[in-house]
């Protein structure tokens, strides 16, 4: 009878050593390119989508902003309507103060009148004729 030792001896069974082929290597590598491009696609991805949002933020503000100037500007708009109106009203008040001054001195009490007076020197003198 022939026995076969299946077994080794020598107690302790040798640890599997890892082997790669260069297929194994290459899909590898190629792996870790391909997980690597979509990363940073889906990173380009969140960033244009974070510049998007601060940029509609932006416009959003500055149209806001927008809004509040023409408020502004049309306040000032009617402020200057309403200035050179007074202004006018104010010329127009000095024209006739001026024009009351000039018309005659007979307003004021106490002083006599420029035509009385010449009234006044034509009876002096017929009288003394």
């Amino acid at each position: 009878m022939i026995r076969i030792n299946l077994l080794r001896s020598g107690g302790k069974p040798p640890s599997p050593t890892p082997s790669f082929d260069l297929a194994q290597k290459m899909t590898v590598v190629g792996s870790l390119i391909l997980l690597l491009a979509v990363l940073g696609l889906g990173w380009r991805y969140w960033a244009l989508g974070q510049m998007a949002s601060a940029a509609e933020r932006e416009l959003s503000e500055a149209q806001r902003e927008e809004v509040r100037l023409n408020q502004i500007l049309t306040e000032v708009r009617q402020f200057e309507a309403r200035r050179q109106q007074l202004e006018q009203r104010a010329a127009l008040i000095d024209e006739l103060r001026r024009g009351q001054s000039a018309a005659g001195a007979h307003d004021r009490p106490g002083q006599p009148l420029p035509a009385g007076d010449d009234l006044a020197h034509q009876i002096g003198r017929t009288a003394s004729t």
